[in-house]
């Protein structure tokens, strides 16, 4: 299958089935919250995310902070994006 033709199915598979662009954020919104609860609970057990540990040399507070926030964040644009679906 030719690379042109194989990202032209991908592309139709992405935005044109069931709800379109807005599954897709949604979905994005739904990885970005898994990501940073994934990484609160991993930080807790004394590992973490290679991106995260980047933030956390900024400071414990500061690296909280932006976990929190990427989950509000990312349940915001999860479910908003849900309901255009």
């Amino acid at each position: 299958m030719p690379r042109a033709l194989f990202f032209d199915n991908v592309k139709e598979l992405m935005f044109q089935k069931q709800g379109g662009i807005w599954q897709v954020i949604s979905n994005l919104g739904g990885g970005i919250a898994f990501l940073a609860i994934l990484s609160f609970v991993l930080h807790f057990l004394g590992r973490d995310l290679s991106i995260f540990e980047m933030v956390d040399h900024w400071g414990y507070e500061t690296g909280f902070l932006i976990r929190i926030g990427m989950i509000v964040i990312g349940l915001a644009v999860f479910f908003l994006a849900r309901k255009k679906v």
